[in-house]
């Protein structure tokens, strides 16, 4: 087992490692896919830009990306993800957000907005205890092949 000191209630620090290994948090992804107009594309990607710089210091927030370079499907996508619900909420209803309502409205169709709400995050554990399962599935053979075991 790992050598962990506490870091919070709910994150475990690896000390061999470093890794952290989160086990009560709750993560949030929202990724808005959008499709402008070759005309209003920059003014579009100006203004995920501006609320990607406003938004990453926010309390709450862990991080937000645009992709722009999809020129195939010329669609542009903004994603942030939250370290918890009640944060992107909270995100939602700042001035900020409007940003993104306006960033909305140069879609030429409707845009994609979707959440993707985590209740349960595993670290390290999950490696390790699937790691345990296969090996403890495999068996070598006389011949020094691995062979599931019976």
């Amino acid at each position: 087992m790992l050598n962990r000191s506490t870091l919070t209630a709910s994150v475990w620090v690896d000390r061999v490692f470093g890794t952290v290994l989160a086990t009560k948090t709750s993560v949030v992804f929202s990724i808005i896919k959008l499709f402008p107009s070759q005309r209003q594309r920059a003014e579009l990607i100006e203004i995920l830009r501006s609320v990607q710089d406003l938004t990453r210091p926010l309390h709450g927030c862990s991080a937000c990306w645009l992709s722009e370079n999809d020129f195939l499907h010329n669609d542009v996508r903004y994603l942030e993800q939250w370290e918890a619900e009640q944060d992107l909420y909270d995100h939602i209803r700042s001035n900020i957000y409007r940003r993104v309502l306006a960033a909305m409205e140069l879609s030429k169709k409707p845009p994609e907005v979707r959440f993707y709400f985590s209740s349960e995050n595993k670290g390290f554990e999950l490696i390790e205890s699937l790691r345990c399962k296969e090996a403890s599935t495999l068996a070598p053979t006389s011949r020094g092949d691995l062979k599931p075991s019976e």
